[in-house]
């Protein structure tokens, strides 16, 4: 809740701009905490007449309120804009001379700064290059020793020339002292990497010379067991020849009588075989024989029944030929007979329409039909 809305500030002689602006706020909300304290926590039954007039009214009054704080407020923000539009051009028009002739004068400041840090610049990019440059030399010296690491003694040697070459006089002070140190450091080192290698090298040549001694008696030692193989190789090649000779001649003799028993056997073979094959071409004449018969009975019967039938077919024909003719010679008859009675019946009806039905030769004929129809030939 705003204080200053519920509790108006009494007028000042002398008002800041922000009391000044708000004052016909504070005095359009001069009855809010009075309608607070009237409306707050009440419950209004709107379902009845009463209790829903009663609660229009409340909204009614705490709505002029609200909608008179809204309107001093909105009056007084139109009045602050248009003033402080009129305070922006009054000082637009105020420091544009002043900024006319500001400009130049900062021009001219703004160059010299601009110049000056650049050689600032420059100045610090050459420094930081060339103490750059003077710990590279400084590092370059420090890993020399692991740049020789395992190096012989002519190369730590150059290694110490390389650095008494160094130049230290184009060093700055700082620089020049690390690269004292460490060249003295250094070349301390190298010197004992010189001594140290040095007896290495001694050691090596003597454990050459020890190793090509060993070599020596190895490869003597070596030459007597070479020959000492050479001469068991050839005393076991004797012995091996003079056993694939025996062996030679064991296998040469089984295979001898290998060959003679498988010649006896063969022969014993051959002549069972031969017998068989006697046996097998008499059962195969006998089956021959046989066959040939069977052929010869089964062709004979055949014959006979094709006889048979092409007969019994001839005699079928013959028997259908006669029924045939039998037929048509019964159908003839009949038709013949037909044609009679249908003549005979047709020209008694006709005597009997003339009126002479009573004649003796009409009832001939009509004797004759019916006896003719009692016989079932109608």
């Amino acid at each position: 809740m705003n204080t200053q809305a519920e509790k108006p500030k009494p007028k000042k002689a002398n008002l800041t701009l922000i009391e000044h602006s708000i004052l016909p706020i504070d005095e359009a909300g001069a009855h809010v905490a009075a309608i607070n304290a009237k409306y707050k926590g009440v419950v209004y039954d709107c379902n009845d007449k009463g209790g829903m007039t009663a609660a229009r009214a409340a909204r009614v009054e705490i709505r002029e309120s609200r909608y008179a704080i809204e309107k001093a407020r909105a009056g007084r923000v139109s009045e602050l804009a248009t003033a402080s539009k009129a305070v922006s051009a009054r000082a637009a028009e105020l420091t544009a001379p002043l900024t006319e002739v500001e400009t130049p004068i900062h021009s001219m400041i703004v160059t010299v700064e601009e110049r000056l840090e650049r050689e600032k610049t420059e100045r610090e990019r050459i420094a930081a290059e060339r103490a750059s440059a003077q710990q590279a030399i400084v590092r370059s010296i420090e890993a020399l020793p692991g740049r020789l690491f395992g190096a012989s003694v002519a190369e730590l040697e150059a290694g110490l020339a390389e650095l008494a070459a160094v130049k230290l006089e184009d060093l700055d002070d700082l620089f020049k002292v690390a690269a004292e140190i460490a060249i003295e450091e250094v070349g301390n080192r190298l010197k004992a990497a010189i001594v140290e290698r040095t007896a290495l090298d001694k050691q090596a040549a003597e454990q050459l010379a020890a190793q090509a001694k060993l070599e020596e008696q190895q490869r003597i030692n070596a030459a007597a067991v070479e020959a000492a193989r050479i001469e068991n190789e050839r005393i076991l090649d004797e012995q091996r020849r003079a056993f694939e000779q025996e062996q030679f001649a064991a296998r040469e003799r089984h295979a001898t009588e290998m060959a003679e028993q498988k010649r006896l056997a063969q022969a014993e073979q051959d002549a069972r075989q031969i017998e068989l094959d006697k046996q097998a071409a008499a059962l195969r004449e006998v089956q021959e024989r046989q066959e040939r018969e069977d052929k010869f009975n089964r062709e004979w019967d055949d014959a006979i029944r094709m006889e048979s039938e092409r007969n019994e077919a001839i005699a079928r024909a013959e028997r259908d030929r006669i029924a045939e003719a039998q037929r048509i010679a019964a159908e003839n008859e009949a038709i013949a007979k037909a044609t009679l009675i249908d003549a005979a019946t047709d020209s008694f009806a006709d005597l009997c329409i003339l009126g002479q039905g009573d004649t003796l030769n009409t009832r001939k004929l009509a004797a004759a039909i019916d006896r003719y129809k009692l016989a079932g030939n109608a």
